[in-house]
């Protein structure tokens, strides 16, 4: 079984758990990372495999010379060792920081990584052989019934077909989430035409998708809406998506939108699928993330304030009755528009409780991250 990283993880998350010292003595993992690594709206980059007992982690990668490319590193847990350093595909992004990869490892033991889009053509990368990082082939484009219009791929591996969430802007003004299924053999995958599950339909509006986990034959899924021109992020939505029916409920399954009625629109995600309220409060914030404790509840993490005001990390879960009131679990450093780039996300502990990551941005004038801070929550709820 293979398992999601739930949530994007900071390159300076990466570069301390590349040493058993931790955060007070690490080596690099790699040296190579490009402005965005990986962000909050692409996932998972890291994959864990009960199969082999490995970690598979990819990157967006620059050297100082074009193309862009993916690189990939294994950990091995049993021996507790890094493999070297493979590149996993070539991007034909140029100065460009959002094509960053999102992985799955297939039933075969295929390992699939896609990256390399913003409004452009997907790229589709799988391994020559099972779990052998040496070598990726690229596949045919993802996105031949879209024109090269999607960014942000969401790959989710449920039994033996793959469920692909991206965001799609064939409609200029209103940008979408489409699901492309594939069924794989021999690690290629066979995609079905795209569906269009959801969009806000106000003619102003982008849809961010957070992070994806999939719990037995449901997927579920974090969202924001964006204003068209990106100044304010606002709202999580929460979505399961039922790959036996292919229809998408809310969370304490009280309406459940059939495939028939796809895409869910604005009014109907506000009134049966949002969780967070920010357009009431006059707040905004960034692209959310989930996961679940030991006991099967829900974690939320998410971005909320004001330009002027700041902004801070609050955290949510349910507790089997109802959604907890939010908590501050702490601030972000920028207080302007470049919040958006102070990545965060929510796992779960080694105690069966939730961590919390999120960047502190340094100092410098480099916009993209800084150092990280980091909070437990046990599964006592302290």
């Amino acid at each position: 079984m293979s398992r999601a990283l739930t949530g994007p993880l900071s390159f300076g998350l990466l570069k301390a758990l590349a040493s058993p010292e931790g955060v007070g003595g690490f080596d690099y993992l790699a040296t190579d990372g490009q402005a965005l690594p990986f962000t909050v709206a692409t996932t998972p980059p890291g994959v864990y495999d009960s199969n082999t007992d490995q970690t598979w982690f990819f990157w967006d990668a620059w050297n100082g010379e074009l193309p862009l490319r993916v690189n990939v590193r294994v950990y091995d847990h049993a021996t507790a060792t890094w493999s070297e350093i493979w590149t996993a595909g070539l991007s034909p992004l140029t100065n460009e920081d959002h094509g960053v990869p999102a992985a799955f490892r297939d039933a075969g033991g295929y390992w699939h990584v896609f990256f390399g889009s913003h409004n452009s053509p997907l790229q589709h990368w799988v391994t020559a052989a099972p779990d052998d990082p040496s070598l990726f082939v690229r596949q045919t484009a993802v996105d031949s019934d879209s024109a090269g219009l999607y960014t942000y791929a969401h790959p989710n591996l449920v039994g033996s077909a793959v469920y692909l969430f991206l965001r799609d802007t064939t409609d200029a003004a209103d940008y979408s989430l489409v699901l492309k299924k594939g069924t794989i053999s021999a690690g290629v995958v066979t995609w079905d035409a795209k569906v269009e599950v959801g969009k806000f339909g106000d003619g102003d509006s982008r849809w961010y998708q957070g992070t994806n986990v999939v719990r037995g034959t449901d997927i579920h899924m974090l969202a924001t809406k964006a204003l068209l021109n990106d100044t304010k992020r606002q709202n999580v939505y929460y979505l399961i998506y039922d790959t036996l029916t292919g229809s998408v409920k809310n969370f304490d399954g009280s309406a459940t939108v059939a495939s028939g009625s796809f895409p869910i629109d604005l009014s109907t995600l506000n009134t049966s699928f949002r969780v967070v309220d920010q357009i009431t409060g006059g707040t905004d914030g960034n692209v959310p993330a989930l996961c679940f404790d030991a006991a099967d509840h829900p974690h939320i993490a998410y971005m909320d304030g004001t330009s002027g005001g700041g902004w801070s990390l609050k955290h949510t879960m349910h507790d089997g009755s109802s959604w907890t009131s939010p908590a501050t679990v702490g601030a972000f450093a920028s207080n302007n528009i470049l919040h958006r780039y102070d990545g965060f996300t929510v796992a779960p502990g080694q105690d069966g409780g939730v961590e919390a990551w999120w960047v502190t941005a340094s100092a410098f004038a480099f916009t993209r991250g800084g150092d990280i801070s980091r909070r437990k929550r046990s599964s006592g709820g302290v």
